[in-house]
Formats: structure tokens, sequence, C-alpha cells
């Protein structure tokens, strides 16, 4: 392992955690992670964010609201930065971060904004938008070419 050359990442709840925990390593001290990926991340677990529905879509807003119940043990939880990263009061020393969102997502306004707070705190962030993809497009490398591109 070569020192300062850590990345988090991971995918729809993983990325919760890895935002979450990158943002916990930068206020514990830590300056050795370098790199941060989000995919198709879960950012707002207060749901204060405006979102579809997506009734018509593999994750609908239902579900990720289930999802959070179980996830979370009490509402204040919510809005903590470890649950909901996009809440965080500051986002700067955070690593350059690279977040990929699906264009049919209801979690999709989650990736986006957090891109816009990042850059808005100086930390380099890039967007990808996965046209025509769904929320868990990302790991369907074998049936689409775009999610393997």
């Amino acid at each position: 392992m070569i020192p300062g050359a850590l990345t988090v990442g991971g995918q729809s709840s993983g990325a919760n955690i890895a935002a979450g925990a990158a943002i916990a390593l930068r206020d514990a001290g830590r300056a050795d992670i370098r790199f941060e990926l989000l995919e198709v991340p879960a950012l707002d677990l207060s749901h204060s964010l405006h979102r579809p529905e997506g009734e018509d879509l593999p994750l609908r807003l239902a579900d990720v609201r289930s999802f959070t119940r179980a996830y979370l043990t009490g509402p204040s939880d919510a809005s903590q930065a470890w649950a909901s990263p996009l809440l965080a009061p500051d986002l700067p020393g955070l690593p350059p971060t690279h977040v990929a969102v699906a264009e049919f997502d209801v979690l999709r306004v989650d990736g986006e904004r957090y891109v816009e707070r990042l850059r808005q705190a100086g930390v380099p962030a890039q967007l990808h938008l996965g046209t025509g993809h769904v929320h868990i497009s990302p790991s369907m490398t074998r049936l689409l070419p775009s999610a393997r591109a």
C-alpha cells in the first residue's frame, strides 16, 4: 500500500457510507484519503430534498424511505453528516470526488446537489450522468455496454 493513496467509494447505500466516512475521517484529521468515488449515492436520509416518487422505476422513493427507517436508529440520526452527507455543515477539505448518477433514478438529485456543494466548498468534483440508466445500471456491466464503459 502506498501511504496517502487511499480511496473511499461505494454504490447507493455504500456511497452514503463512503461519503459519511470521508467527512468523519476529515474531521478526525486524516489527510490520507485522496479520492472519493460515489455511484448513484443516497446522500440525504432526512428526505428534505424534493425527489420524484419514481413509481415506474426499479427504485421508488417509498423503497428509499423504507431502507432509511431500517438503517437509522432514530429520526435525529437523519440530520447527522454520517447519515446525510449532503446536509453536512461544511465540506472543505474533502478529497476530489467523482459522482455518477443515473438519468432515471429518484436519487439523482442527491448526487447532483452534492457535486454542487463540493464545488462551492472548493473541492474538485466531477459529475457523470448515466444517460438512459436507472439506479441499478452501474452493476449491469455484462448487459449494458454503457455500464461497462
